[in-house]
């Protein structure tokens, strides 16, 4: 059961009473960045990372797991069943026996619709005894945190309202032969929204209901990554670790196996883990960071226990636990190196590009306040020059690491990333030389406006150099749109005032009526500054104004601001007519 959003904090004794006293562990799992859904379903199935690029593909859904839990119990003829998030028929059109998506999973002003249909699933297939594995994708929660911030009145409820669907799983008369495991696909920042990497949208609760369990227990430590689900459900459901998987196994899922399974099971997924790890970095690597040490150390201990366990030796309980701690240790790792792995940039091509980017529109503007007065280096001569010289940039970047890239046609693309650096460089150097050393000095003649504009946008490009600041962009645009708005505003009114003669002002007109008019023309800049301003503090707020009580005050809000607009549009035509009597 995934419940949309489900942050860890929501899934607590008072929100939800049930699951809480209930369950048999009650664990914390974090999650990977990007905190959207595809590429959580994709950790939930397959143990892997995703990529930023799949929050594109959030929106745009196509089919892109070969393998994963699903596919596998497919394999193995079982029949599965799905009601809710549609993302998940994307990702498995044809795997599921039996789904019921909903309709538009992005309509976010529906909080229980598409909720009451996921239940209205739960009650049709209680009564079945055929399928091995249902799963329920509740979105209402989600939709309430994006339109109403997490500290809607309706969060309660919903909680609620999902505590009262583990209830009616859980008396369910076929339970004792179930395992239920509840879960989010990610958490809820205060705003409502995700996508970032704050601990409120990284971290979810796992609970684990079933009938007569023998441990129940929770710790704040009990702390696991969202892609140890899948290896460890393979292990419940007696199937192979999908082949992505680099994650671990939880050990308080596997309590109810015996001491022999359980040291199997973790020696399956180590082995599983090393196998990942030489076809990654390469048998060098692993020798030299002592996994394969490690590995042998596991299974020597794991061997001993075994003997110890054939002659009946009552003390083989703790060599079962140094084994596992042996194994635990190399599978998380090596899951950590295979995690840093798949997120690592290749910051010296990075580096290149922005220097290129850079240089292309310093060339630009350059060109365009010189005209046609430039001077570029040309020759066959000066061409081997600069190849040679960008030959030898390539191989010194390359040789202290800096360039990881291999291939023919990665080299060819980065020298003539270097050429056109190296080019245009050399042709801005010459072009400024020429202008110190003689009488032409280079003048760059922008209005103001365009300085303006430059230097908020000069502004926003030093921000993304900051993570928080990319993940609260929009906070940015609202203090430079309103920071540009004003300046504009503040130049029109100056260029205006002073487009009247000041023996004019004092002789005739008075002032009061230009600067009303001045107001008239900045009304729509002013109303776009207030918008942002509101926008910006409503931002935490929002559940407030969502409330009914307060949908009078908002329409008599509105209705007052439109008598207040109509009485503004007579009065400012009335000053205009007197302006040009």
């Amino acid at each position: 059961m995934l419940v949309d959003a489900l942050r860890f904090d929501f899934a607590s004794q008072n929100a939800m009473e049930f699951s809480y006293n209930n369950s048999c562990n009650r664990l914390k799992l974090r999650v990977n960045i990007p905190t959207v859904t595809m590429p959580r379903l994709k950790s939930l199935t397959t143990g892997t990372i995703s990529n930023f690029i799949d929050i594109v593909l959030n929106i745009g859904h196509v089919e892109q797991l070969a393998d994963s839990l699903i596919h596998r119990l497919q394999v193995r003829n079982e029949i599965t069943v799905f009601a809710g998030d549609r993302t998940w028929i994307s990702l498995f059109p044809k795997q599921f026996t039996r789904f019921t998506a909903n309709s538009d999973s992005f309509y976010v002003n529906d909080f229980y619709e598409g909720d009451k249909n996921v239940t209205e699933v739960v009650s049709k297939e209680l009564q079945n005894e055929d399928w091995m594995l249902l799963v329920l994708h509740y979105l209402g929660l989600d939709h309430i945190g994006h339109v109403e911030g997490s500290d809607s009145s309706k969060i309660p409820f919903k909680l609620k309202e999902m505590d009262d669907v583990v209830l009616k799983l859980y008396k369910a008369k076929h339970f004792h032969r179930q395992l239920l495991i509840l879960t989010g696909d990610h958490g809820m920042r205060d705003g409502g929204g995700h996508g970032g990497s704050t601990a409120s949208e990284l971290y979810v609760p796992l609970f684990v209901l079933k009938e007569n369990c023998t441990t129940k227990g929770f710790s704040k430590t009990n702390e696991y990554n969202q892609i140890d689900v899948a290896p460890t459900l393979a292990i419940l459901w007696s199937m192979e670790i999908p082949p992505m998987s680099i994650g671990c196994l939880i050990p308080e899922l596997l309590h109810e196996f015996n001491f022999e399974d359980q040291l199997y099971a973790y020696y399956y997924n180590a082995l599983h883990l090393m196998q990942k790890a030489n076809n990654k970095f390469g048998q060098d690597y692993v020798n030299k960071n002592a996994f394969s040490k490690w590995f042998t150390t596991a299974k020597s201990t794991h061997k001993h226990f075994l003997l110890e366990k054939r002659n009946n030796n009552f003390e083989n309980a703790f060599i079962f636990e140094d084994a596992k701690i042996h194994y635990i240790r190399l599978a998380r790792e090596i899951s950590n190196q295979l995690s840093d792995s798949l997120v690592q940039f290749d910051y010296g091509l990075i580096t290149l590009g922005l220097a290129l980017t850079t240089i292309v529109v310093l060339n630009a503007l350059l060109d365009f306040c010189t005209g046609t007065d430039r001077v570029f280096v040309k020759g066959k001569g000066a061409f081997l020059s600069l190849l040679a010289f960008a030959a030898c940039i390539n191989k010194w970047c390359h040789y202290h690491g800096y360039f990881t890239t291999t291939g023919t046609m990665s080299t060819v693309v980065i020298l003539l990333a270097i050429i056109a650096s190296v080019y245009m460089l050399i042709n801005i150097a010459i072009l400024l030389l020429r202008r110190m050393y003689t009488s032409n000095n280079l003048q760059i003649s922008l209005p103001k406006q365009i300085w303006m504009l430059l230097s908020c946008l000069l502004i926003h490009t030093l921000t993304l150099a900051s993570s928080s600041f990319i993940e609260n962009e929009n906070k940015t645009w609202h203090y430079l749109g309103a920071s540009a708005l004003i300046l504009l505003g503040m130049q029109s009114f100056q260029k205006e005032l002073l487009s009247y003669k000041l023996d004019a002002c004092i002789k005739g007109v008075e002032l009061y009526k230009v600067i009303l008019c001045n107001l008239q023309k900045l009304q729509t800049s002013f109303l776009i500054i207030g918008g942002l301003g509101i926008l910006y503090r409503l931002d935490s707020r929002s559940s407030y104004l969502m409330q009914e009580a307060t949908k009078t005050w908002l329409s008599c809000i509105f209705v007052a601001g439109m008598c207040v607009l109509q009485l503004n549009v007579k009065i400012i035509g009335n000053i205009h007519l007197n302006v040009l009597l």
